[in-house]
């Protein structure tokens, strides 16, 4: 049960995540980076928590969170976020949660 509470509130984060990329917050402004240094710890934070290999999906499912909204309001947005989230982001979070699931199970080794 615990985990998939974790699991629901990542993806709501990520949903928040999309939220603001539909409402065009770019990485010159400082709450860009920011966000996308609040994403990076997101997905090192999901994979930590959960510390099951399952969380590697995680990322994968937010690609249907990213659907409803459609296209970015910023220029240069000619694709949806969804895709744009799918082809650049979704497999280096992956990789970083995978990065927070070791990290995980080398903490727990080490007990």
């Amino acid at each position: 049960m615990k985990r998939l509470i974790l699991a629901a509130g990542y993806l709501g984060l990520m949903g928040v995540y999309f939220y603001g990329w539909k409402e065009d917050v770019t990485v010159s402004e400082p709450w860009g980076w920011l966000a996308l240094a609040g994403l990076a710890a997101l997905q090192l934070a999901a994979g930590f928590a959960l510390g099951s290999w399952r969380a590697l999906g995680l990322p994968f499912a937010a690609i249907l969170v990213a659907a409803p909204f459609d296209y970015g309001e910023g220029i240069g947005q000619e694709a949806p976020i969804w895709l744009y989230y799918g082809y650049v982001l979704a497999v280096p979070a992956a990789v970083l949660v995978a990065l927070g699931v070791g990290g995980r199970k080398l903490a727990v080794r080490q007990r």
